[in-house]
Formats: C-alpha cells, sequence, structure tokens
C-alpha cells in the first residue's frame, strides 16, 4: 500500500516525493513539479524533457550466456555517452509493472527485449547507458511469460 504523505511526508529512499495526490513515490507522476509534485520534487529545469515508454520483457532461454555478455559488456563500455540530434541520457527516473507475475531467477537471458514500437526500440539502439541501467532496474521482475512494463526516463538537451 501507498505511502499517504501529505500527514508523515515521503522516508523511504526509493519513494522520496508527494505526489499531487499525497502519496509517495519514485517516478515522474510523484517528482515532477510539472505533475504538481508537493515535496521533494526533482529540480525544476527548461534543458530536461522527460519521457515515457513501455516495452516488453520476454524470457529467451535459446539465448546463451556469451551472448548476453558480449552484448553487456557493450552497454558498458559505451558508457554515458552524446546522442543523435544532441539529446544525452540522464538518468532512469522511475518505473511500474503492470502485471504480477512471479520473479524469473536467470534475468541476464530475459534481457532480451521486445519493443512495443518503434520509437522505443530507435531510443535503446541509440542509448546503451539507459538500457543497461533499466535493465540492471527491471531485471528483478523477468517472468518468463513476458509482461509489459511502463518507465520513465530523462534525457538532457545538449548546448
Amino acid at each position: 500500500m501507498a505511502q499517504n504523505c501529505v500527514v508523515t511526508g515521503c522516508q523511504l529512499p526509493d519513494s522520496p516525493c508527494c505526489s499531487r495526490y499525497g502519496f509517495c513515490g519514485g517516478t515522474a507522476e510523484h517528482c515532477d513539479p510539472a505533475h504538481g509534485c508537493q515535496s521533494g520534487c526533482w529540480p525544476a529545469s527548461n534543458k530536461t524533457k522527460l519521457y515515457h515508454h513501455c516495452i516488453t520483457f520476454r524470457y529467451r532461454p535459446e539465448v546463451t550466456q556469451a551472448q548476453i555478455d558480449s552484448v553487456t559488456k557493450a552497454y558498458i563500455d559505451v558508457g554515458n555517452k552524446a546522442l543523435i540530434n544532441g539529446k544525452k541520457y540522464v538518468k532512469i527516473a522511475g518505473g511500474r509493472t503492470i502485471s504480477t507475475e512471479g520473479i524469473e531467477s536467470n534475468f541476464r537471458n530475459g534481457f532480451v527485449l521486445t519493443f512495443t514500437s518503434a520509437a522505443d526500440r530507435f531510443h535503446f539502439i541509440c542509448c546503451e547507458k539507459a538500457h543497461q541501467d533499466f535493465g540492471n532496474f527491471m531485471g528483478q521482475y523477468v517472468t518468463q511469460t513476458g509482461y509489459n512494463v511502463g518507465f520513465d526516463f530523462e534525457e538532457e538537451i545538449s548546448a
């Protein structure tokens, strides 16, 4: 159950912001001043845009550990690179699961993703650091049956 922050404030490290509806959380709906954040909000910036994407995780038993290791290493090696059109990846802002399926222990084989739109696929092709960080964040939820995940991330527009 979500913590009501109007009286007690938000005290959990992963839920530092009080939404306009009075509940604690760490997503854009809770922390973005544009969404009515009441306390613990992200700093306002005219250089940052917030995006929301949905992807589908699918467990892929045929993917070998060597393949996953090589892909993961490529993401780590790229680091925090500048993106196409002057955008730079900043951080994953939060996420939520849309289903309540069980947890699959072999996260890295589940790291092969099925995208729900061409825009999602394009972002992750050009933004390896986001892919790696988001995978680390959501990996504990990967299931054999697959499910949809919504997540928010920020991009900073380079000067």
